[in-house]
């Protein structure tokens, strides 16, 4: 399975470095919230294919 962070811009990768450098989360905290963000990129990447197979029918 691929990592998704490879396919992320290099800003978001830094600044999740940044908060995780802030942040007093545990491990598993942080592992809970990446999993989180990775699911909300995926939905936003599956709706955002699903609106450009629509924007033609103008």
């Amino acid at each position: 399975m691929p990592n998704p962070a490879d396919d992320r811009p290099e800003q978001v990768n830094t600044a999740l470095d940044k908060l995780r450098d802030r942040a007093s989360l545990t491990d598993e905290e942080l592992r809970a919230l990446q999993t989180h963000i990775d699911e909300l990129e995926s939905r936003i990447s599956t709706s955002s294919h699903h609106h450009d197979l629509h924007a033609v029918e103008d």
